[in-house]
């Protein structure tokens, strides 16, 4: 979500299901333009987000980030992807 001020709110909800614990993966959010191509990428390691490097059986993790995105770019972005990976 943008803001008047022009940062953005990043939500992300984290659920594991399993009855084991695993590590708690990095998220990749890459914002895009009307063609779906990448225009800002940003990686986010858990300890960035406040999360624990580790998620337990069952844990669900709620991280909030405000993100300020060069004014010049903000007219050309249309969309986003967020991706979870292992680095």
């Amino acid at each position: 979500d943008q803001q008047e001020d022009g940062t953005f709110a990043l939500e992300i909800v984290l659920r594991h299901d399993l009855p084991h614990a695993v590590a708690t993966p990095a998220v990749e959010l890459t914002l895009t333009d009307d063609f779906d191509r990448a225009i800002v990428r940003k990686i986010f390691l858990p300890d960035s987000l406040g999360l624990t490097t580790e998620m337990p059986a069952g844990a669900s993790f709620q991280a909030l980030k405000q993100l300020q995105l060069d004014p010049d770019l903000q007219p050309h972005v249309s969309g986003f992807r967020i991706e979870l990976f292992y680095p």
